[in-house]
């Protein structure tokens, strides 16, 4: 994972060992959460969208500019969690590491 201007960038290994590459041109926020578990009804091996974010409702109060942006919830099974704002979400077949 990196970060730089505004973009973050996440490569990563999928479940069929495939190499994944997912960029957030216009990255906002970003945490990682070790080893947590997701919310109740939330799957551990799957990406999401989060609906009506309070995080989202927290930087707007904070002063991050009126843009659409989206709220994304990456699930690493066991490893942990990965949240991002983002206008944008780009996912590329990733050249193998």
């Amino acid at each position: 994972m990196t970060y730089a201007a505004g973009e973050l960038a996440v490569k990563f290994k999928d479940w069929r060992e495939q190499s994944v590459a997912l960029r957030f041109p216009d990255a906002v926020a970003f945490r990682w959460e070790d080893e947590a578990a997701p919310p109740t009804g939330v799957r551990d091996d799957t990406s999401y969208e989060v609906v009506d974010s309070a995080w989202i409702a927290e930087l707007r109060s904070a002063g991050t500019p009126s843009q659409a942006l989206h709220h994304y919830m990456l699930c690493f099974n066991a490893a942990g969690l990965l949240h991002v704002v983002s206008a944008r979400l780009l996912v590329a077949a990733s050249p193998e590491r």
